[in-house]
């Protein structure tokens, strides 16, 4: 009997903890991967002469744009829901935290976005914006699922029209957010992420 007290209580210590770990690196690999798929499938796009995000007549945080954005990307990408501009599918969450205590964001209401949902079971939201950063893109890595939580399941990937190419939030080559911000907020954390291929961020 002390013997399995003993375990159960070893378990009870462990099992959050190793639980914790595997949450952890599912979350790096599915952003690591999106990234990837993003970055390709801007390549691809250009490839196949539907040119360059920002020779297709994106203006700004507006429901055209967004539009535009979702409709040309799912032309490459390997979809498993298509939501379009309403979260009638409840393809992302009601709202999203941040890792302090400010006012959570609603992002059904609030600038126009479109939903995808991919095949690794991550939602990626496009927004237009102004140049340079003409696209904005909020990955969900598990969906609508919680913890629903900028820096623990949302990060943004950001493309720039003057660089031509997607950027992670927090690199400075982005024009977002720089790390300083990433443990506290939760901005920024994109760039962490996948440099370092790990969230100790959460644990400083």
């Amino acid at each position: 009997m002390i013997t399995l007290g003993v375990i159960g209580v070893v378990a009870a210590m462990t099992i959050p903890t190793l639980m914790a770990k595997y949450y952890e690196h599912k979350t790096v690999t599915t952003l690591k991967e999106t990234f990837s798929i993003l970055t390709q499938s801007a390549k691809l796009l250009d490839e196949m002469d539907e040119g360059k995000p920002e020779e297709w007549g994106i203006t700004g945080s507006d429901e055209q744009s967004a539009e535009i954005i979702g409709n040309k990307f799912k032309k490459v990408l390997k979809v498993a829901v298509d939501c379009g501009i309403s979260n009638e599918k409840k393809c992302i969450a009601e709202s999203y935290d941040y890792l302090d205590n400010r006012t959570p964001v609603d992002y059904t209401s609030s600038d126009p976005n479109y939903k995808l949902v991919l095949l690794n079971g991550g939602t990626i939201m496009f927004f237009g914006l102004p140049a340079p950063r003409i696209v904005k893109v909020l990955v969900d890595t598990n969906g609508s699922a919680p913890p629903n939580c900028w820096g623990r399941d949302l990060f943004e990937i950001d493309y720039m029209s003057d660089k031509s190419g997607f950027f992670l939030d927090g690199d400075k080559n982005a024009g977002t957010n720089s790390h300083s911000l990433c443990a506290t907020v939760g901005w920024g954390c994109a760039s962490y992420v996948v440099t370092y291929g790990n969230m100790d961020y959460l644990h400083k």
